[in-house]
């Protein structure tokens, strides 16, 4: 199959993916929850930063066991909603589907044109 039939399929069906009404669920998501859990989403993200910090020096770190606990309740308190919770499946869902997609386009392609070394 030529590349360019292959990229025109490919485009055809990631335009078809986005009129899907599970793509428009997963934007409409991340605009409401971003909108509705502003603070959560802020608190999370705070807390992230610092155990990101933190998580560089490991236990010995002396906020290590607080800036743990405040990131763990953070994350728990937002993604137990169920906008979130739905967002994730809905995400993993769309992921499943282009992996497979690209596992279907990469059948298509001979293997010694996607080499490297030759």
């Amino acid at each position: 199959m030529e590349y360019t039939k292959i990229i025109g399929l490919t485009y055809d069906l990631l335009d078809e993916m986005k009129t899907s009404d599970e793509y428009k669920e997963l934007v409409f998501l991340n605009t409401f929850i971003k909108t509705k859990y502003k603070q959560e989403l802020k608190h999370y993200h705070h807390w992230f930063k610092k155990f990101d910090e933190v998580f560089q020096i490991g236990p010995y770190h002396p906020d290590y066991k607080e800036t743990t606990k405040n990131y763990q309740q953070a994350k728990k308190t937002l993604f137990e909603t169920e906008e979130v919770k739905k967002y994730f499946l809905l995400e993993s869902h769309l992921n499943d589907k282009l992996s497979s997609l690209s596992k279907a386009l990469n059948a298509l392609i001979p293997k010694e044109e996607i080499s490297c070394v030759k």
